[in-house]
């Protein structure tokens, strides 16, 4: 059984307001885009009991809380059965129902918006098999 993330029209508003920034016009090389990247658990990955610890690692962008004007910086939000915005770069989710679920990590700015040209990342795992 797939289970769906939650917050779908949070995400969508996400994706959906993205911004295309001007290439540079001085001839620099353009900056890499932020990334955001689910390092564990691995896509596929079965893991024993109802519970996991999420690992992210961002790239090109300093995270701060959601609201903080600060050039260069954002927060992201991580959906799985809900979201979760308070720019932790881990987090233990327990009690979930055998299964299937899909982890989706988006970057956004202090509005919310996700940051133009960044990238997601998004996998999925299944608790209550025989994994780790």
């Amino acid at each position: 059984m797939h289970r769906f993330i939650s917050a779908p029209l949070g995400l969508a508003a996400l994706i959906g307001c993205g911004q295309t920034d001007a290439p540079p016009t001085d001839g620099a090389a353009p900056p890499s885009p932020p990334q955001a990247i689910i390092t564990a658990p691995a896509s596929g990955d079965s893991v024993a009991g109802s519970g996991f610890l999420l690992q992210l690692d961002v790239r090109n962008l300093t995270l701060r809380p959601a609201g903080t004007v600060e050039e260069g910086t954002g927060h992201h939000h991580i959906f799985l059965d809900r979201d979760l915005g308070a720019a932790q770069t881990e987090h233990a989710f327990e009690d979930l129902p055998p299964g299937e679920h899909r982890l989706i990590a988006v970057l956004g700015d202090h509005e919310h918006r996700r940051i133009p040209g960044s990238m997601t990342d998004t996998v999925t795992v299944v608790t209550g098999g025989g994994g780790p």
